[in-house]
């Protein structure tokens, strides 16, 4: 019996199991048919039928004329010894030919056409090998090398690399899963708790074992950050189809030999402090991530908050004159400042006020911060609250300002307004100095 595998054997027993023929006769009736069950259990009952109703003397006709055929005739025969008709040897025929390959044929597939049946026996390796063809004599040859392998050993070497710190990248992605399926969960409840107590016993509370342990694994971090233990650092190695980049760097080429030390290193476990910006012997945590794509751009990080800003109550630059400017540049407007402004307090200021008349509190917010509280009569004016405003910081005198109040909100521009009469001071309050 041929050859045949484990699908054709799967199909002979159903046709032996439906016919009952014995296995010779099932596999020619199997080829015959092109390996269809139905139609090979189809031919053998009708050949059965047929050789049935053949006559006595047609079938003396045919045992004569069998043995004058038996000579020469080398085709498939029925079950009593008779030729397979035409058609049925005209499909056996056609059943053992390949298929037909249409479309244009190429170098490529003449190639493959003559090498089916060695490329299905050989690997990928021997494949890459047999497409290099060498040919010349004792002093004199020529190397023919296949363009589609791409750059040879170097690219061998490369993708060997890369393959390597996939599966590297894959194995720990799996650890890292692992290890946080076994984790306990959190607890649902934090905190300290309270025992309340009664008639001669005192409340008690009861810390929270997990506080402990956070505070203890602070501590700890903190004496291994003083100890000169260094923060771990996370990068991203993105592989491209022409190279690999360092987050949102530029591309290094696998065209480029002395990249292959770089991605050595990375394969081998070790960082290179140059690529990925790091000191010696800081851990860093590597991920990689593939693109099925050749190198583009990536967006860069966004800084939470970069550029200059402006103190509030401090004099913006260029909007004052050139000595308010000269004042600002040298002068920090801070409560422990040696200027004027400061250094004068309430005391030091002459009693705005007279002491025999109904006065009220209001104390003066100055531009730098400072608070200075002072009194005022009733009938004194917004201009004496000016005026002791400019004493206690000699810088207003370089600025306009304006005395404003918060309840309500509202800036006091007539200096002729009695306090008395105004809601905002006739029982005291704050006046603050503001910049024009």
């Amino acid at each position: 019996m041929a050859d045949i595998n484990e699908d054709q054997q799967i199909k002979l027993a159903r046709v032996m199991e439906s016919t009952g023929a014995p296995a010779d006769v099932a596999l020619q009736m199997l080829e015959a048919s092109n390996w269809d069950p139905e139609t090979a259990a189809g031919q053998y009952f009708a050949d059965v039928a047929s050789d049935s109703e053949i006559p006595a003397d047609s079938s003396a006709a045919a045992s004569s004329s069998a043995p004058a055929l038996s000579g020469g005739y080398t085709g498939p025969r029925t079950l009593d010894g008779t030729p397979v008709p035409a058609s049925q040897s005209r499909a056996a025929t056609s059943s053992s030919k390949p298929p037909r390959r249409t479309g244009v044929a190429t170098l490529s597939s003449v190639g493959r056409d003559d090498n089916d049946d060695d490329d299905d026996s050989e690997g990928e390796d021997e494949r890459r090998k047999r497409r290099n063809l060498f040919a010349g004599g004792e002093k004199s040859g020529l190397a023919v090398q296949d363009p589609a392998r791409g750059g040879g050993d170097h690219r061998d070497e490369t993708n060997r690399l890369l393959d390597g710190i996939r599966r590297q990248a894959m194995a720990q992605g799996r650890r890292m899963n692992e290890e946080a399926a076994r984790a306990p969960p959190p607890p649902r409840f934090t905190g300290n708790s309270y025992t309340l107590g009664g008639d001669g016993v005192e409340s008690r509370m009861h810390v929270d074992p997990n506080t402990q342990a956070t505070s203890t694994a602070a501590s700890t971090a903190a004496t291994a950050a003083s100890a000169g233990h260094q923060e771990i650092v996370k990068r991203e190695i993105h592989l491209w189809r022409d190279g690999f980049s360092i987050g949102a760097g530029p591309l290094y080429s696998f065209a480029d030999p002395a990249n292959q030390a770089i991605l050595r290193m990375i394969n081998n476990g070790q960082a290179p402090l140059e690529v990925l910006n790091i000191s010696a012997g800081q851990p860093v945590d590597v991920a990689i991530i593939s693109h099925n794509e050749n190198w583009r751009q990536l967006p860069r990080p966004r800084v939470a908050f970069e550029g200059e800003g402006q103190r509030l109550g401090a004099p913006v630059p260029g909007a004052s004159s050139t000595a308010a400017t000269e004042h600002t540049s040298t002068t920090d407007f801070t409560p422990t400042s040696s200027t004027p402004a400061v250094a004068v307090t309430s005391s030091q200021l002459p009693t705005p006020h007279d002491e025999s008349q109904p006065s009220v509190a209001v104390r003066v917010q100055l531009p730098n911060g400072s608070r200075l509280p002072a009194r005022f009569n009733l009938s004194q004016t917004v201009g004496d609250i000016y005026s002791f405003a400019s004493q206690a910081d000699p810088t207003l005198t370089t600025r306009a300002f304006v005395i404003s109040t918060t309840f309500p909100n509202k800036d006091h521009t007539d200096k002729a307004a009695v306090l008395g009469d105004m809601v905002e001071f006739k029982k005291g309050g704050v006046a603050i100095v503001k910049w024009a």
